[in-house]
Formats: C-alpha cells, sequence, structure tokens
C-alpha cells in the first residue's frame, strides 16, 4: 500500500521532496502538528463556488462567497480531500501534506446531468450525454444498512477527459489499485458520477447482491475499442482508483455496458505499461524557470501540474505508451510551443531542448468544439453557435447534421473565459441559450464535449371530431399553458396529423392547446389577401402532460378538434393619420405571434379594409366599423403618404357580449404599426392592444 501511494505523489508532484521535520510540541512533550490544505473551488468558467463542502481527514469546513476554504489538519503525509455541492458532481484529490506547511490545491466542480426522483419499488433508467444508468427495482438500504423502501432521488453527471470540463473535474490522478494491490497507469474512456440519497437528504447505497448497469458513450477521441475495459470507482479515504469488474463493448451503440455494486464515481480505464521521460523549462531570456504550469495531453489522459525546480527540470511517470503525446509549458500569460512525441512501453526520455516560455498567450490562435443535443440525442443541427468574450463576438459557425461544431480560428482573448450562444427551440418560441467556458490555458483547441439541453420531446397527433384526420393544406397552431398569448406552428403540420415538439424539462403539469384554421380565399378579394371569410372553419382542442421525460408520445390519445362557437364581436376603430393625404388600414392575421405581422396568413393590404365580407377600397381611413366572428389580430397600417414619418393614434371600441373594451393605439415610427388582438377559448375572451414600430418600409405592403 505503501508503494502505490508514493507512485501516485510521484505522480502528482513530479518530483520528490521531502517533509518537514519542524514541529511544535507541548508541555507534555507530544508533538502538535499544524498543517493545513487551501485553495478555491470554481466553476468550468472559473467563476468561485461558495457554500462547497470541501472535507479531508477529521476535518470539513465550507467555501466563502470567493470560494476559498481552508482546512487544519492534525496529520501529515498523503491525504485526499473532497469538495462537494448541491447539483454539482463531487471533485477529490490526493495532496501532501507538510507539518508546519500550508499546501495548496484548487479544484473544479462541473454541474450535474440529471436529477430524477422515483420509487425504489420501480427503480429508473436515467441517460443523460449519451450516458445511462439503469437502477434496480428494491435494494436500496441507508447508510447503516437499513432496507430503504421510497423515493430516491438519484444525481448523475457523465464527462470524458478529452473535454476541458471532463479533464477539470477528473477526480484523483491517472493511477489505478488492481486486484492483486499492485498499481498501474490507467487511460480513461470516460467516467459517471452516481449519488443517491432518501427524501431528507441522507445517503443511499445498493444492498449487498443489487447491481445496477451503467453504460458508457464512446469517447468519439479515442479510436480503439478492446472487447472488455476493466471498472474502476474512486476511493475518496485511499486517493486512488480500485479496479471492481469491466465492462463489455457494444458494436451496435458503439458503447460499453456493465454492472456495478455501489456508488461512488466510476471510471472505465484501460490499463498501460508507463513510460517515463524528462525535460527542462526556460524563460525569455533562455534563463532556467523554476516556476511554471505544465500540460501534458493525449486522448484519455492529460496532467496538469504546478512544476517548482531550481534548476527548471520536470520529470514525469507512468505516462501512456504508443500515443501520441503533447507538452505545454506556460506562466503569467505567455507559454511555450507545444511539443509532441511517442514512448515505447517502459522507455525512459530525455526531451531533446527545453521549453522556452516565451509566446504571448492573447496572440495565439484557438477553436472552440463541441456538440448541442436535445436529452432525447436529436442534435440540434443547422443552429448558429456564437463565442463571446465579455461583450465582444469571437466567431460565429453552424452545427451540422449531428449537432457537432467546431469554430474557425479566432485570437485568444487576454481574458480566458467565454460564453457559448445559441437558440433552442423550445416553447412557444426559440430560447436563448448562454453557456460559460474557460479556454484551455495553452492547446490549441477546447473541446468542450456535449451541451445537452434538458427538454421534453413531445409527440403527438391531432384529429376532428368526425374522425377526420386529413388536413389538406392546412396548418396547425399551438401554444402552451394559456390559449391566449403567442402560439407557435408545430412540424410543418400539413397532410398529416402528427406533430411534435419541444419544451423545457421542469417536471411541471402543462397544457397544450391546438387550434386548426380553414381559409375560404375569396374570388373577390386583392391577390395578396388571404382573407377571412364566412366559409373558413376554427377548430380546437386541448390535452396536459408532465414535462418529466426526455420523450413524451402522446399519440395513443390524440387531440381531438371540435368547433367553437364564438360571440358576434363588432369593432369600432376611430384612427386618426398625422398625413392628410395618408390611408390606413384594418388587417387581419389569424396566426398568433404578437412580435411580427409580417407573417403567413395576414392580410396586408395598402388602403383596403378587410372583414368577413372581403376586402373594401379605403383610400382615406378615419374610421371604420365592421364584425368579427374570430379569434386573431387586427393591425392598423398606414398604406401611402409619407412613410418615413409615419404616425397615427387613435381609440377602438370593441363590444363583447355587451361588455365593452376601451383601446388606445398609437402608431408611430418609419413603418409603423398598432392594433388589438381578441382570442377566444371556452367562453373566456382575452383582449389586448398591441403597439411597435418598425418593419419592411415600405407603405404599400
Amino acid at each position: 500500500m505503501k508503494n502505490y501511494l508514493s507512485l501516485l505523489f510521484l505522480t502528482l508532484a513530479l518530483l520528490t521532496t521531502g517533509c518537514s521535520s519542524d514541529s511544535d510540541k507541548s508541555s507534555d512533550g507530544t508533538t502538535t502538528l499544524k498543517s493545513t490544505v487551501s485553495g478555491t473551488i470554481t466553476d468550468i468558467a472559473g467563476a468561485p463556488l461558495s457554500g462547497v463542502t470541501v472535507h479531508a481527514a477529521d476535518r470539513t469546513t465550507t467555501t466563502d462567497e470567493a470560494g476559498h476554504y481552508l482546512l487544519e489538519l492534525s496529520t501529515e503525509g498523503n491525504v485526499s480531500v473532497t469538495a462537494d455541492l448541491l447539483n454539482h458532481a463531487q471533485n477529490s484529490h490526493l495532496v501532501e501534506v507538510e507539518d508546519n506547511g500550508d499546501t495548496q490545491l484548487d479544484m473544479t466542480l462541473v454541474t450535474i446531468d440529471a436529477l430524477v426522483t422515483f420509487d425504489a419499488s420501480t427503480g429508473e433508467s436515467i441517460t443523460f450525454k449519451g450516458a445511462r444508468v439503469t437502477l434496480p427495482a428494491d435494494g436500496y438500504v441507508s447508510a447503516d444498512g437499513t432496507p430503504y423502501h421510497g423515493l430516491v432521488t438519484a444525481k448523475a453527471s457523465y464527462n470524458r477527459v478529452t473535454t476541458l470540463a471532463g479533464e477539470q473535474a477528473f477526480p484523483g490522478s491517472f493511477i489505478g489499485l488492481q486486484d492483486d494491490g499492485s498499481t498501474t497507469g490507467i487511460r480513461s474512456y470516460g467516467f459517471i458520477d452516481v449519488v443517491l440519497v432518501d427524501t431528507d437528504g441522507n445517503p443511499l447505497q445498493l444492498a449487498d447482491g443489487t447491481t445496477a448497469t451503467l453504460t458508457f458513450p464512446m469517447d468519439p477521441n479515442i479510436q480503439e475499442r478492446p472487447a472488455t475495459i476493466p471498472f474502476w470507482y474512486y476511493d475518496t479515504q485511499k486517493g486512488i482508483w480500485v479496479e471492481d469488474g469491466s465492462a463489455t463493448y457494444d458494436a451496435l451503440t458503439d458503447s460499453y455496458i456493465g454492472d456495478v455494486s455501489h456508488f461512488t464515481t466510476w471510471n472505465l480505464d484501460a490499463k498501460f505499461d508507463g513510460a517515463r521521460f524528462s525535460g527542462c523549462l526556460q524563460d525569455i531570456t533562455g534563463a532556467p524557470l523554476t516556476l511554471a504550469d505544465l500540460y501534458v495531453v493525449t486522448s484519455g489522459w492529460r496532467k496538469h501540474v504546478r512544476n517548482q525546480d531550481d534548476a527548471g527540470s520536470f520529470t514525469f511517470i507512468n505516462v501512456p505508451s504508443n500515443l501520441e503525446m503533447t507538452i505545454y509549458a506556460s506562466l503569467d500569460g505567455l507559454s511555450s510551443q507545444p511539443y509532441t512525441f511517442t514512448l515505447a512501453p517502459g522507455e525512459v526520455k530525455q526531451l531533446p531542448a527545453c521549453l522556452k516560455v516565451d509566446i504571448d498567450s492573447s496572440s495565439i490562435l484557438a477553436t472552440v468544439s463541441g456538440r448541442l443535443l436535445y436529452s432525447d440525442g436529436s442534435p440540434l443541427s443547422s443552429t448558429s453557435v456564437t463565442l463571446y468574450n465579455d461583450t465582444t463576438a469571437l466567431t460565429t459557425v453552424q452545427t451540422d447534421s449531428n449537432g457537432s461544431f467546431t469554430t474557425s480560428e479566432f485570437l485568444r482573448p487576454a481574458t480566458a473565459p467565454f460564453t457559448l450562444s445559441f437558440y433552442a427551440n423550445l416553447g412557444t418560441s426559440a430560447t436563448l441559450i448562454e453557456k460559460n467556458f474557460q479556454l484551455h490555458p495553452v492547446q490549441h483547441n477546447t473541446d468542450i464535449g456535449l451541451i445537452v439541453i434538458e427538454a421534453t420531446h413531445i409527440i403527438g397527433c391531432v384529429e376532428q371530431s368526425d374522425g377526420n384526420t386529413s388536413f389538406d393544406n392546412t396548418g396547425t397552431t399551438f401554444s402552451f399553458d394559456t390559449p391566449f398569448g403567442s402560439s407557435i406552428r408545430g412540424n410543418s403540420i400539413y397532410n398529416t396529423n402528427i406533430f411534435d415538439l419541444y419544451i423545457l424539462k421542469d417536471f411541471g403539469l402543462h397544457d397544450i392547446y391546438a387550434k386548426l384554421t380553414r381559409y375560404s380565399q375569396l374570388a373577390t378579394a386583392p391577390s395578396r389577401v388571404a382573407s377571412i371569410s364566412s366559409n373558413d372553419t376554427f377548430l380546437y382542442g386541448h390535452s396536459s402532460f408532465t414535462a418529466d421525460r426526455d420523450t413524451l408520445d402522446i399519440s395513443d390519445q390524440c387531440i381531438l378538434l371540435d368547433p367553437q362557437s364564438t360571440p358576434p364581436v363588432t369593432v369600432t376603430a376611430s384612427i386618426t393619420a398625422t398625413d392628410p393625404a395618408a390611408a390606413l388600414a384594418v388587417v387581419y392575421s389569424s396566426y398568433t405571434n404578437y412580435d411580427d405581422p409580417y407573417i403567413y396568413g395576414e392580410n396586408i393590404v395598402g388602403g383596403y379594409i378587410c372583414d368577413i365580407n372581403g376586402c373594401t377600397l379605403a383610400p382615406a381611413v378615419d374610421s371604420a366599423s365592421f364584425d368579427m366572428e374570430s379569434n386573431g389580430i387586427y393591425y392598423i397600417m398606414q398604406t401611402s403618404g409619407d412613410c418615413s414619418t409615419s404616425s397615427f393614434d387613435g381609440s377602438i371600441n370593441i363590444t363583447i357580449n355587451h361588455q365593452d373594451y376601451n383601446l388606445t393605439v398609437d402608431g408611430t415610427g418609419y413603418d409603423a404599426w398598432a392594433g388589438f388582438a381578441i382570442e377566444f377559448y371556452q367562453g373566456d375572451v382575452n383582449v389586448i392592444t398591441l403597439d411597435k414600430a418598425g418593419g419592411a418600409g415600405n407603405c404599400d405592403m
């Protein structure tokens, strides 16, 4: 046991250093140790995390607002330090603690990928970022071994060390304790962290004889696919990966699958015969560099250490062989040219030249790569992704059909954090998603891995009350949670009754409203008018669902569309144009999008007023009165005159079931428009005023 700990320390610290023999003695002659471990806990973007529980040996503390922690220990030697925070995957590292010394250890915590509550009697299968945890029905115990029956909450995450997040979140070092008690170098194919708790937040484990199944998606940056790979769990007490079982490769899913008997962080690692190499560091003048950060990178294995040596020398032991490896050095915004090499098994190599840290990091070209997915595995294809540093856009790229992207090269900003921004089609509109990351300190490309949008993919269907599922060339619009407000169109529901939509997975109960409009084009209307007609048909339907899973198929019971009778509505509009030569028009849209009038189905006709009987020429409108028998948006627009100074205002009186609604509209600005929206649903009425300026800049729309 002592041998593997010494070996592990050498891997972490590069060079063996002696422990201080200084100590304080109490009055009775016993030795009192005064050693500390301190550092900062941050997220993947480098932001400090407060309230993190940090414990080592017999001491526990929490981080302050700056993410800083300090542990005063009564021990020395190798100590395992573990950090844990709600909704984050835990991280843990082994450090060498000296008597009367302060050991520095910074750690990064990544957010979990899944948080699921289930009944212990039924079990659960949780999928996240292509990984899967299949939890058994029954077989759970509390910390004291008592059988547990009730609700279980599982938090789970998956990472691979070939991404920056995975590199920083990887617990411990790449050293494993084998079944025979010896140590070996290990190369990670990915790691999964799972924590189970009861309803009070107390930890749970699998009972003896009970197993769960883990599925690891294949890391695309690793080419080798052996038939089996050993499983390793991280022992937070010993600070080392421990071999326990194996996983089998499944070519059909390009993944590794295996069973585990308890939960901690599980790592899928291939063993390798370690090699060793040494080198030296120089500053910009060619003098030995006594302090620098060293980064060694290969697929499935990487190291970052702070080298401290008076001669600027360094040594790495137990590194992978037969793999192309790259080493970099950096300090205070400067970095070295990368050096790439391959080692034979057991080889001891001296690098041919010192790494000279003389390149301004902000002058280095960089790229960022990643992949965007919905949680059901569907890619966000053809999605525009923009990288920002502060408010400066660095580069923009489109995702491919798999949701993958790699940016073009850009100059590294002086500050490493960046924001990745894109839109996902969720709910009633495109939702802006922003994720914060850190550029790799010296590596050319930063692979951020998978970004998964936790959303429920709703698959359903609509059907008319007479059983008809043929909708010809008509379309159905949907809205969530309220029949009033901005609606979305399904997946272009033409000639089919099937639809699919995404909504954020919030585990809440939601309502979906469907509306089908069948248009009857009036032969007397102008050519660009798809006017509302007395022959038009409006059908409505409603369904409820819970957004608690990746995919929800509700097509076993189609949303039934029925005609809805609406009370006759008389609209009286009195509006005045500032420009005496201007003509105003009332235009209609059945598609409920309050943000943009220039959409499918509207009647934008210069100088015309349209009602259910057709469109009438009105070259100079001061007021208008017409009947309405449909939900929809009605716009008032200037259609002639000086549009560069377009301006109008006035009042609108709407009478519904003897109830008056008085609205005031104001349209000012270039190609301005204003108006109102009226919607009915099962006897309820909603009336709102619309006010907006801007558009195509053409009076005669």
